[in-house]
């Protein structure tokens, strides 16, 4: 089953990704389902150093407001945000920040070459690639390419919260371990 994403364990079946539609709580992402900000979280993701850093790039803005809101509600600072390719590249570069969420599909440059660009320089990078595709094989390149996980964009907004949550707190536990 194709799923919002596989590429960390979680108890998850098929059944808790279908939503009815007309509740924008609980609907992916989309430009009429922006979420109430939510309280902050009792359980912080901070690495030793402080406050994660973010970069979010997905080319439609109201996607990367819903982002920042969910990444700022788990204690994870936004620090740049992009609409390209070529943008996610340089702002990766310029922040190097500890996670960055990555749309696949994008003017100029795609995800998967994205991926293809930073990975081989930042093998241990954390990113999340979001996606509206079904397309299974763009999905899997992105996983192969190095991409930590993936949430489609039709995901509830709970979920794609808590998938991030799971992917940073998994993440930290293995480089921690290193």
């Amino acid at each position: 089953m194709f799923g919002p994403h596989r590429a960390i364990n979680t108890d998850m079946d098929s059944s808790e990704t279908a939503h009815p539609p007309g509740k924008a709580e609980q609907d992916g992402i989309s430009s009429d389902s922006l979420p109430e900000r939510p309280p902050e979280s009792s359980d912080p993701l901070q690495p030793a150093r402080g406050k994660l850093k973010a970069v979010v790039v997905d080319d439609e803005s109201h996607v990367r407001a819903i982002l920042r809101d969910m990444l700022t509600s788990l204690n994870i600072e936004v620090v740049a945000e992009g609409s390209t390719g070529i943008e996610a590249v340089e702002l990766f570069h310029t922040h190097q920040p500890d996670l960055m969420i990555l749309d696949i599909t994008m003017p100029v440059m795609s995800g998967e070459e994205v991926l293809m660009m930073l990975m081989p320089e930042f093998p241990d990078a954390l990113i999340i690639v979001l996606t509206s595709m079904t397309d299974e094989n763009s999905v899997d390149g992105c996983l192969d390419l190095g991409a930590t996980n993936y949430i489609r964009k039709d995901t509830p907004i709970r979920e794609i919260k808590r998938v991030i949550q799971e992917t940073v707190n998994a993440f930290l536990e293995v480089r921690e371990g290193q």
